[in-house]
């Protein structure tokens, strides 16, 4: 692992370990604090759970999950919609949009902290570099990558010279 990928790992696990500390004293799991900004944010839109599983690119399945325990906490509501009734539009209730813009308050206090000495510009520049990556790897096909056959040689050998040895 190269330190920049060492490095964003490193990082991406304090962020999440910060995230869990102040939400749970919320009751809420990062992801759930994600899908109520998402939201929050798209809260003049008629959003549906294919919606949100294609922005955060995770299953149907998980998204079904999440949202049914936002409904459960009374965060979320669903509602058929006028020319589909199988298709259910997915709205924040009152308590939702409180504690989003609750945790949206403490959220900027800890952008703030995060980004303390890091001017605008080179903030924009980061974003810049962190999409390109998140693209790269997206685009990414290991599956594609050929192995060297000097790698597959040393390997070869090397569990030749481990039955040998015995």
């Amino acid at each position: 692992m190269s330190e920049i990928s060492l490095l964003m790992k490193k990082i991406t696990n304090c962020l999440e370990a910060g995230r869990n500390r102040t939400l749970k004293q919320f009751n809420l799991t990062g992801t759930q604090l994600d899908f109520l900004a998402y939201l929050y944010r798209h809260r003049q839109e008629e959003i549906i759970l294919a919606d949100i599983a294609a922005y955060f690119g995770i299953k149907h399945t998980s998204v079904i999950h999440v949202l049914k325990n936002l409904e459960e906490k009374d965060y979320i509501y669903k509602k058929s919609s006028h020319h589909n009734c199988r298709c259910k539009h997915i709205y924040l209730t009152e308590a939702g949009i409180k504690i989003i813009q609750c945790l949206d308050y403490i959220i900027s206090s800890v952008d703030e902290q995060f980004f303390h000495g890091i001017s605008s510009h080179d903030q924009q520049l980061l974003l810049s570099m962190l999409e390109q990556i998140y693209e790269n790897i997206h685009e990414f096909k290991p599956e594609e990558v050929l192995i060297p056959k000097t790698l597959l040689n040393i390997e070869n050998t090397a569990k030749e010279s481990e039955s040998n040895e015995r």
